[in-house]
């Protein structure tokens, strides 16, 4: 059974017995709390991404006179207050939101990524991740049980971009007992997409990475029947600031391209000038469930992904294994040395 939430709001009301209705994430559609009766969730592909140069902050005014920003007192983080919200309380520590008196974001959401699974099974995908964790404690895999778990929509800007490098540089190899340098140079090109920049207050962009990837392909149109129930945060970082973080993301992948033609052990001097082109962007937002556990009387708190259940986070280590991991590898130099001795 799913885990009931409470409603705010009744601007979405059963057909049956007039109650409220939540998105069910595993049918997709809409779903009432009281009687389980379901509503069609019309879904559409049809989203399109913006031509960069036409980026601007342009108002919606349905979305404005619909929405409010509350923020939360103790942790500062802003949500997306709406009349499809369930609750007051912040999905980062508990406390309650305190109303902003300032305009709702310009940017509406082009795309959502519903949940696919609920909170129950939630819970059973982090217990059977977390038994795989060759470092975690087997004490803990026995007795870890996730709290707190909740659904939330985090805002993020993903990118297109056709790229053009010109780089140059000086790369090192071993050869036999001399190191050789040599040079490189050229132009390597390419297409990249779906840049995923998240936007959180909270969330930053290395623990994303962790829970990733996301499949774009399987988002819809954004619509208000998808995050009933949920809570939407407001984006943080202005579009710019998110931007620039896409450009070094796609610098990163052009260089880790252009150096894995080579064959080397290190780099002595590397330059690279990009060009960017056919740029493009979407804004989302993406499902994450956040839960806590608690380990020898220490706090873990863990993301994971709405769509694929890949967790992230820091888990509780056995020093035991870690040690025995060392040893073992040691035992192997030791044997490559010895090996080596003899012939």
């Amino acid at each position: 059974m799913e885990n009931k939430k409470e409603l705010k709001s009744v601007s979405f009301k059963c057909e049956g017995c007039g109650s409220g209705l939540v998105f069910s994430p595993k049918t997709q559609n809409l779903k009432c709390q009281n009687c389980g009766r379901e509503k069609e969730l019309e879904k559409s592909c049809d989203v399109q991404k913006h031509d960069l140069n036409e980026a601007k902050e342009e108002k919606h005014q349905k979305w404005m006179e619909q929405n409010k920003i509350l923020k939360c007192q103790t942790c500062g983080a802003e949500i997306i207050l709406n009349s499809l919200e369930f609750s007051g309380i912040c999905p980062y520590c508990n406390s309650s939101y305190v109303a902003e008196t300032k305009n709702l974001p310009d940017f509406v959401p082009d795309k959502v990524l519903p949940f696919l699974f609920d909170e129950n099974e939630a819970e059973k995908r982090f217990k059977t991740q977390i038994k795989r964790r060759f470092y975690v404690p087997s004490s803990c895999k026995k007795t870890v049980k996730p709290e707190n778990i909740k659904g939330t929509y985090i805002p993020a800007f993903s990118f297109d971009a056709f790229v053009s490098a010109q780089y140059s540089g000086t790369l090192s190899r071993q050869n036999d007992k001399d190191v050789v340098y040599f040079s490189i140079s050229g132009t390597h090109k390419k297409e990249i997409n779906d840049v995923l920049i998240e936007n959180s207050s909270k969330i930053t962009q290395e623990s994303l990475k962790k829970i990733l990837p996301y499949d774009l392909e399987k988002g819809y149109k954004f619509s208000e029947g998808f995050v009933l129930g949920y809570v939407v945060e407001h984006y943080e970082d202005a579009f710019n600031v998110c931007l620039n973080k896409s450009i070094k993301e796609m610098e990163q992948k052009m260089k880790t391209e252009i150096l894995s033609k080579y064959s080397y052990d290190s780099v002595r001097e590397f330059n690279m000038h990009c060009d960017f082109s056919k740029r493009k962007y979407l804004y989302s937002i993406v499902p994450i469930y956040q839960m806590n556990f608690f380990y020898r009387k220490r706090k873990y708190n863990i993301l994971m992904n709405g769509q694929t259940g890949k967790i992230g986070g820091k888990f509780p280590t056995s020093v035991l294994k870690v040690l025995l991991t060392v040893l073992v590898w040691l035992l192997i130099v030791a044997g490559i040395i010895v090996i080596s001795s003899l012939n």
